[in-house]
């Protein structure tokens, strides 16, 4: 071979050499490009993702404060109407009977009666009658006259400027408001209510009103340091304005003066322009942007296997993030069942649902008498196994004709299906006599009420209400282990009530008279004895 021909193959090889080496660089030059493309369009995959979480849970914070001033004004509403059909119990005489009376069986800590002229009794379950004050410069009282609803965050002024929620609502007679019915609960009730108990506590919930001002602070003390764009310099007034202006869900990223990555999802709670304001730290849901990375390179080198592993890797990510998040969102912590919040929201599903012809459903709240006895004389750590175990008991009892949910404390609720009143009967049965076996030395006793659902469109919160006024019923009483609610409940609990503190103050202010009547031995027709008789007073109610 000539020299010639020796040289012009190795030009050959070196030009067929740079020609390979440069299709390499262009190859691994386009797969830089493709990674970073991909890994982009994965980020913000990811963002969006991230976004949706926070916002659907700030979603679930708003249902669960909708439902409670839904429920609230149901049951002021229940009352107003009461008083509508009875006027005489708006007069003084009564009013302050009435009121201890009806705080009792509502939620509020206090209730008042306001009358034309703005004067106001309110009765405190915990600090008694007010002081004596008019209102007719408050809003509130205005606002009712004039036939509306009203809810807002107050101070309220007898209790240290306690920070409450306060509802009115006008008790109208022949289409016309003749005084105002008020309730008010703490704030920590909503508090509890929109509380987030997921992403580790790292979430923080504001409830802001119409201008953008938070009127209820989240109050977790991890969280205590400027977090909402309303209070810093983070944001600007263009998206001030529009978070203000949203009528439907809307969230911002934003970074805060610590320089920490954050997500902010506005959702409107349907009432006074209300919003929940829920703030995320970035770094609160786990993401695997390093490990994508590589997957990605690795998957422009070996096309098939990364592709393959690429989809495992985003689906399992996905459900293990959705199960996280709807897990740490909508789980009791104790119990590890279902919650307040995804109590109701289930059987909002439950409800909307047809039913069979012959099939009917029921609310059965359940709690234990004297549970907090356990606690004393053993301790929170077997207290909380005791719970698990009932729960155990319950979800076992349940199967697949419901769902049931740790409300509170030792507090339960089901939602039912059945189809005669005896599958109830037996369902508290079961469920009593597998906690009268349970071993334990102090005896777990049961009490049930049962509120047998025949208006869909009743309020969950109400129905729940409902079947705990007749579980109240029948509270301390021996054999009666649970009771059915009807509507006659409600007023027979206020009339008997009525009739206790009439007797109470007969006693205290001697209004009881004793007579003797003579007995007779027919044998000597000679007085033998006596027969104790009393008599009452009629009371008289005027001032």
């Amino acid at each position: 071979m000539s020299s010639m021909n020796i040289v012009s193959k190795i030009e050959a090889s070196n030009k067929q050499r740079v020609k390979v080496i440069a299709g390499v660089v262009l190859l691994v030059s386009a797969l830089l490009v493709m990674c970073v493309i991909f890994l982009q369009l994965l980020l913000k995959n990811e963002r969006l993702e991230i976004e949706g979480h926070i916002t659907e849970v700030a979603k679930q914070s708003a249902i669960a404060a909708n439902i409670l001033i839904n429920g609230d004004f149901q049951t002021l509403n229940l009352y107003a109407h009461i008083l509508e059909n009875e006027p005489k119990y708006l007069d003084k005489s009564y009013v302050r009977k009435g009121l201890t009376t009806a705080i009792k069986n509502t939620r509020f800590y206090s209730m008042g009666i306001v009358y034309p002229n703005g004067d106001a009794i309110i009765y405190d379950a915990k600090l008694g009658f007010a002081p004596a004050i008019n209102v007719k410069g408050f809003k509130y009282f205005q606002e009712a006259m004039q036939g509306k609803k009203f809810v807002n965050f107050i101070n309220c002024f007898y209790d240290n400027d306690r920070l409450i929620v306060l509802y009115a609502v006008p008790i109208v007679k022949n289409d016309k408001p003749i005084a105002v019915l008020t309730g008010a609960h703490g704030a920590y009730d909503y508090t509890n209510a929109i509380d987030i108990t997921a992403f580790n506590d790292e979430a923080v919930v504001h409830i802001l009103d119409e201008t953008g001002h938070i009127i209820l602070r989240d109050n977790n003390s991890r969280n205590l340091i400027k977090s909402t764009i309303f209070e810093t310099t983070e944001a600007s007034d263009e998206v001030r304005k529009k978070a203000i202006a949203a009528k439907d869900p809307f969230s911002y990223w934003f970074t805060d003066e610590n320089g920490v990555r954050k997500v902010a999802a506005f959702v409107p709670i349907g009432y006074n322009n209300w919003k929940i304001l829920a703030i995320l730290p970035f770094s609160a849901i786990s993401h695997n942007s390093n490990t994508v990375l590589k997957y990605a390179v690795m998957f422009f080198i070996v096309i098939n296997l990364v592709v393959i592993l690429g989809i495992r890797y985003n689906i399992s990510v996905r459900q293990r993030s959705n199960n996280m998040i709807m897990d740490m969102a909508l789980q009791d912590d104790v119990t590890k069942s279902l919650n307040k919040t995804s109590f109701y929201l289930e059987s909002e599903k439950i409800l909307l649902k047809k039913l069979a012809p012959d099939e009917n459903l029921a609310v059965i709240l359940m709690d234990i008498d004297g549970f907090k006895i356990i606690n004393e004389v053993y301790n929170m750590k077997k207290g909380d196994k005791v719970l698990r175990d009932i729960a155990k008991i319950i979800s076992k009892a349940v199967a697949d004709n419901g769902i049931y949910a740790r409300m509170n404390d030792d507090n339960f609720a089901i939602m039912l299906k059945y189809k005669q009143d005896e599958e109830l009967i037996n369902f508290v049965n079961d469920i009593t006599h597998e906690l009268e076996e349970y071993k334990l030395n102090v005896k777990l006793v049961p009490s049930f009420g049962i509120f047998k659902i025949t208006d869909k469109s009743v309020a969950i919160n109400t129905m729940c209400d409902r079947a705990n006024i007749a579980k109240r019923t029948i509270k301390g009483m021996a054999g009666d282990k649970y009771a059915f609610f009807d509507e006659s409940l409600s007023k027979a609990l206020l009339a008997d009530k009525e009739i206790e503190d009439e007797m109470k103050h007969a006693l205290e202010t001697h209004q009881f008279e004793m007579y003797l009547q003579p007995k007779i031995s027919m044998d000597t027709m000679k007085p033998s004895g006596s027969e104790d008789l009393f008599e009452m007073k009629t009371m008289d109610f005027e001032e």
